[in-house]
């Protein structure tokens, strides 16, 4: 049967689809991952991302062989989930890199002043995280929090990567300490990802959605976390290591 096939709907009516690491045999996986990522680490920026559309339109935009698709939701299971942090002295960015950044949103690396020499400091400590920091009277914080999901699709070996911004934070720091609450494991369960348009101050903008699209069976569980614990040593990385220091 082709991965990402089609076999039966759940209880939801959603379509349930097989996965190609969950489908993989398990010495093929490890001698695919270990080949390819030994000692080396992926960055987000390593691969492919899904796009969050401006204005309130409520279609991701994913990577596909043929290009970029229009995608009402993301599914997918969520193998890896960290929070990040970046501050740019200049409010131009212009496609630069951070002046500073965490890649787990408690050690920062880089300078915050045009005078500054590059340094470790605590993100919790440093007034650019403080609410209220942004400046031009608003509430937000100077050093933008932000939280990467790596989603692992059907098709794929690798995990898609999705971008929650500010305004979605707090839905989806609810949605998975709801699942937490309820003794389920985050990569346990295939999530699925809409958007939804929500007014805000002068302009609408689109918000993320999550919902719990079925429970993992007892074999797609032990794939995926056989696959997690080959894949996340090679996703986890400082912002001062990747910087050489």
């Amino acid at each position: 049967m082709p991965n990402g096939e089609v076999t039966k709907k759940n209880g939801n009516g959603d379509k349930k689809v097989k996965y190609a690491v969950i489908e993989a045999d398990d010495a093929d996986l490890k001698a695919l991952v270990e080949a390819n990522l030994q000692n080396k680490t992926l960055t987000p920026f390593d691969l492919n991302k899904a796009t969050m559309p401006i204005g309130g339109a409520t279609a991701w935009e994913v990577p596909t062989l043929e290009g970029s698709e229009p995608a009402k939701e993301i599914r997918g299971v969520l193998i890896f989930e960290r929070d990040t942090r970046s501050f740019w002295i200049d409010d131009n960015m212009d496609g630069q890199q951070p002046d500073c950044r965490s890649d787990d949103a408690v050690h920062g690396y880089g300078v915050i002043s045009d005078s500054g020499e590059p340094i470790e400091r605590e993100c919790e400590k440093c007034a650019l995280s403080q609410w209220g920091s942004a400046g031009n009277g608003s509430k937000g914080q100077a050093c933008t929090l932000k939280k990467i999901l790596f989603i692992l699709q059907p098709d794929t070996l690798l995990p898609l990567v999705v971008f929650i911004p500010p305004s979605s934070l707090g839905v989806i720091n609810k949605w998975l300490t709801n699942l937490f609450s309820f003794g389920k494991l985050f990569y346990g369960v295939e999530l699925g990802l809409s958007l939804e348009k929500v007014p805000g101050n002068g302009a609408q903008y689109s918000r993320v959605v999550p919902r719990v699209v079925r429970e993992l069976d007892k074999k797609e569980f032990e794939q995926v976390k056989k696959y997690r614990e080959l894949l996340i040593p090679s996703l986890r990385v400082k912002a001062a290591e990747e910087a050489g220091e």
